[in-house]
């Protein structure tokens, strides 16, 4: 019978107690990725939407879509929270309500996202630079909606989610210098400084958006 030396027992003891505590300090990692883009129920509950443009502010920015490029994009309602002003100088097509960003940093993805925690470090970089998101993708599930949605009622981040066909995508991607980003990229993690474009502005209805790029 062979007897394991005694200081066995505490090596097995340390690496037993090592394990255990990298498993609880990965959880607790894991566990703040995954909410770092979210924000509390109640907070939601008690936002109002505040980011709509004042009426006279609004009118000089729909003025400027008169030069603007327009391309089919989709929104869903609870982004449009501006109304276009009557009597308005503009695309006439432009009517009813709208979704507005001024100097926005532009982010494109060639996929159909549905995971919100590949939201956190795009929204991180977006409230460190105090600017709007236009996100731009494919398809856009309800648990992302909803995290875009949060930031937004709650003034943490000015959001202006929209799916768009993989051409169309390519084309915002020409117009903008934002490059756009594969499914892979996004469940990874991979957010180079390459993939953020920008513009003037941007406006949006449910069915197209109105681009202001740069001079």
């Amino acid at each position: 019978m062979i007897i394991p030396p005694l200081w066995g027992i505490p090596v097995v003891l340390v690496v037993g107690i090592a394990v255990v505590w990298y498993g609880w300090w990965a959880d607790r990692r894991a566990t703040a990725r995954a909410t770092a883009g979210y924000t509390p129920q109640s907070e939601i509950d008690a936002a109002t939407p505040g980011h709509a443009p004042d009426p006279e502010h609004l009118l000089a920015v729909v003025a400027r879509l008169s030069d603007a490029v327009s391309v089919p994009t989709g929104a869903t309602g609870t982004v449009l929270t501006a109304s276009v002003p009557p009597g308005h100088v503009g695309p006439p097509s432009l009517e009813g309500r709208i979704a507005v960003a001024e100097h926005p940093l532009v982010l494109l993805a060639d996929a159909d996202l549905n995971d919100p925690v590949a939201l956190v470090p795009a929204l991180r970089h977006a409230r460190e630079e105090d600017r709007p998101l236009v996100l731009v993708a494919r398809t856009l599930g309800a648990a992302v909606l909803g995290t875009l949605d949060a930031n937004a009622r709650t003034g943490r981040i000015i959001t202006v989610p929209l799916t768009a066909s993989s051409a169309v995508i390519a084309q915002l991607s020409e117009l903008t210098c934002a490059l756009p980003l594969t499914e892979q990229d996004w469940r990874a993690g991979w957010l180079p400084s390459g993939a953020w474009g920008s513009a003037e502005a941007w406006v949006a209805d449910a069915q197209r958006s109105w681009i202001v790029l740069p001079a």
